[in-house]
């Protein structure tokens, strides 16, 4: 980020992003006051980043330079995430012995994945839930298999779960940790038309992580895993630090090779949205992400440009605070870049005139935290017969997929837009 930028925000907003940043840089900065202090802990946890705030303070012998019942608050923050990773440690090794009892493949997304490949300390990452992928054809033997072994299903709604075709279904597991168990990673049926991610093909170059406290954690690949995260954070707005910082650390301790990313990523449809994510890692926060990489994904040097341009059209003034930071661009990218600019342009007119109005994220979804009543999808509606209808569902948009990616070729698709990160 240019100096300039920086100096237009406020004091707590500049320490949070040179918290964030590696090595944590607040050594220039002068000491916060108890309100400024406060300032701070607000946006580090609106942003989802207490815990490595926190973390980065101890490393760069910062403690000092903010107010004590503000580190109080953080260090608290901190501990609380390492008692929801102890617990969450326990209901994912139910959930493996069950899931590998019943025969259905399956890998974390995010959550413990980010807290032992990227951060490697699981005191510093906060997750609220699980997320687990298993392949469409497993879903209806996974679902049946967790609520066996003791898990509660919390979305009993199959008529609203048929008539969105979401691609995931809520369950509280034994001690207490929420699980998301996908059927895709691209929730929405509106965005996931647009994608063709392969979830069998994801599955089976899953990996072990080995982790000290011996978790079962099955993850994605490398590319896989970074691709699924960054394609979370665009179509949830892009706008919390947390998920930069997600990026920032896979790129520097679980690189994927670039060219293969962009390969994939374009096979899926989802280089636009991935492009962005990982461009916003560099600029905020010096992710070491390759320039030509990001210009493969964004579909060449002079589209990276375009895409640039727009996105500091729609970029809210709090960058460094707790509103949304470009989430208006990153929710007009579409699966192409011609469909892409004309949704840009429309979404450039309302933010000229005024009428910009934020979008829902996924993760302000009703009833994810707190009461259940407030979740529609948590009252029962439809019974066995529109549960097996969704079912049925699944499987007939699994197929056609699976059909329409038999037809593509993604080295071709390379080819015709001329991406090539070995030529630049």
């Amino acid at each position: 980020m240019s100096p300039v930028v920086l100096e237009r925000l406020s004091l707590p907003s500049r320490y949070l992003l040179a918290l964030l940043r590696e090595p944590p840089r607040v050594a220039q900065l002068p000491d916060l006051d108890e309100s400024q202090s406060e300032d701070l802990v607000r946006a580090a946890v609106a942003h989802g980043v207490a815990g490595i705030v926190h973390d980065a303070l101890i490393r760069a012998n910062g403690l000092s330079r903010v107010a004590p019942p503000a580190l109080h608050r953080l260090a608290k923050l901190r501990f609380g995430t390492a008692a929801q990773y102890l617990l969450g440690s326990a209901d994912l090794s139910v959930l493996a012995r069950t899931l590998d009892t019943a025969g259905v493949p399956w890998a974390v997304m995010k959550g413990p994945s980010l807290a032992h490949l990227g951060y490697r300390d699981t005191t510093v990452r906060w997750s609220c839930d699980l997320d687990v992928l298993v392949s469409p054809d497993n879903f209806a033997v996974a679902l049946d298999a967790l609520m066996g072994a003791g898990a509660a299903l919390l979305d009993l709604n199959w008529e609203l779960q048929l008539r969105l075709m979401r691609s995931e279904a809520s369950l509280r597991l034994p001690l207490g940790t929420l699980l998301d168990l996908h059927w895709h990673p691209v929730n929405s049926a509106e965005a996931r038309s647009t994608t063709s991610f392969d979830v069998h093909a994801a599955l089976s170059r899953r990996r072990l992580v080995p982790n000290e406290a011996g978790v079962p954690l099955i993850a994605l690949c490398s590319i896989d895993n970074l691709t699924v995260v960054a394609l979370h954070a665009a179509l949830s707005g892009g706008h919390r630090l947390v998920w930069a910082k997600d990026i920032e650390r896979l790129v520097t301790r679980d690189t994927p090779d670039w060219q293969d990313l962009a390969r994939r990523a374009t096979s899926a449809h989802v280089a636009l949205l991935v492009g962005i994510m990982l461009r916003r890692a560099a600029t905020l926060l010096g992710a070491s992400v390759p320039p030509a990489a990001v210009d493969a994904l964004l579909g060449g040097r002079a589209q990276a440009g375009v895409w640039c341009i727009g996105e500091h059209i729609a970029t809210p003034r709090s960058l460094g605070g707790m509103m949304r930071t470009g989430s208006a661009f990153v929710l007009s990218l579409r699966g192409s870049p011609s469909q892409t600019a004309r949704a840009l342009a429309t979404t450039a007119r309302s933010y000229a005139r005024g009428r910009l109005t934020p979008r829902r994220n996924a993760s302000d979804k009703p009833g994810a935290v707190g009461s259940l009543s407030t979740n529609p999808l948590h009252h029962p509606a439809g019974g066995r017969q529109a549960r097996d209808a969704y079912l049925a569902a699944i499987t007939t948009e699994s197929g056609t997929k699976l059909a329409h990616r038999a037809r593509v070729n993604p080295r071709k698709v390379l080819d015709d837009r001329q991406i090539s990160l070995s030529s630049r």
